[in-house]
């Protein structure tokens, strides 16, 4: 995996389709804090789209990019009833010109980048993403161990 994002410069430009049926290029949501999220599947950013309405609140946006296909992203949003905007990066290009696609495994690595308003990131956060717990519940970082004296 290799990318072109530094933090404190401006996120390269890309158009990808969208869930709303049409083509989006992100400098065309400049004004706007923006978090681009990350992830293989449009089915585990869902949860981002309980804090969309509190975020646009504020002066930003979130914009999932999935390795979905576009018509995928269509369909799931009327069916679940989900505002948040979704882009389709279905060969993976613009998810490794950030540094997240793995042309080995053809997958996207979940992360976020935060952008300002002029398009400048600010914050990039790139991983795996912990599994829940079979309660549902966020797991929990491991307990440290004391140190220990020789």
């Amino acid at each position: 995996m290799s990318g072109l994002v530094t933090i404190g410069e401006r996120a390269p430009d890309f158009e990808l389709d969208a869930s709303t049926g049409k083509s989006v290029k992100l400098s065309s949501l400049r004004g706007d804090w923006v978090i681009l999220a990350f992830s293989e599947r449009r089915r585990s950013l869902l949860s981002l789209n309980d804090v969309k309405d509190e975020l646009e609140h504020l002066g930003g946006r979130i914009v999932g990019v999935v390795h979905d296909k576009q018509q995928t992203t269509m369909s799931a949003a009327a069916r679940d009833k989900v505002s948040m905007l979704f882009l389709s990066d279905a060969t993976g290009e613009v998810s490794a010109l950030y540094g997240l696609f793995s042309w080995a495994r053809r997958e996207i690595t979940p992360g976020f980048f935060v952008l300002d308003r002029d398009g400048v990131v600010r914050l990039a956060v790139i991983g795996r993403r912990a599994a829940a717990r079979s309660d549902g519940s966020a797991p929990r970082p491991p307990a440290r161990k004391p140190h220990e004296s020789k």
